[in-house]
């Protein structure tokens, strides 16, 4: 009886390791493997980070400002609305509208952080804007925004992003899946 007793939590000691092992070749479904970030949350990081100014030899003063993130699956882009405001020194005019951007999500391991490649306009509205100013000026500011946003990240992020339960993970890909943006890590 007394020996019974002994094995017994020798056992279940000899059971827990064994299912240890097993659980530890399998993947771990409370380590995800992947930062997500909503559209929301990414429109709260990115507008940390605006509003952006940008000069055109002194003739244009674009500011970028109040960013809204939108995702598509579909495509696999970032669609982002901004409000604009367009000065004109020299000429003493101001302009507010509206623009929106896309560009697919693509992620720079050296500085960790996220950018929107391959900026296209989808929409330039601008309140007020006559047409003959309407076509040079929306191709300036055009491409004053897609310049911008081609060398400033949307997002930078931590190391800790990458850190899960004490394992270190490396970034893979990063692609739009439903309402998120979603950076898979790999060990």
């Amino acid at each position: 009886m007394h020996t019974a007793l002994i094995l017994r939590p020798r056992l279940r000691y000899t059971l827990l390791l064994v299912l240890l092992l097993v659980s530890a070749c399998a993947p771990i479904p409370f380590l995800s493997g992947e930062v997500r970030m909503s559209a929301e949350e990414l429109t709260q990081r990115m507008a940390r980070r605006f509003p952006m100014e940008k000069s055109v030899a002194g003739l244009l003063d674009v500011t970028l400002a109040s960013p809204r993130v939108d995702l598509s699956e579909k495509d696999n882009r970032i669609t982002t609305s901004f409000q604009i405001a367009a000065k004109m020194p020299l000429a003493g005019k101001s302009l507010t509208g509206n623009l929106k951007v896309s560009g697919r999500p693509e992620y720079v391991p050296e500085s960790r952080s996220l950018f929107l490649r391959d900026p296209q306009v989808e929409q330039l509205r601008l309140d007020n804007m006559s047409d003959a100013l309407s076509a040079a000026l929306a191709k300036t500011i055009s491409s004053v925004a897609r310049e911008a946003l081609a060398d400033r990240p949307l997002h930078i992020f931590q190391p800790e992003d990458f850190t899960k339960y004490g394992i270190q993970y490396v970034p893979d890909k990063i692609l739009v899946r439903g309402d998120h943006l979603v950076l898979t890590l790999r060990k």
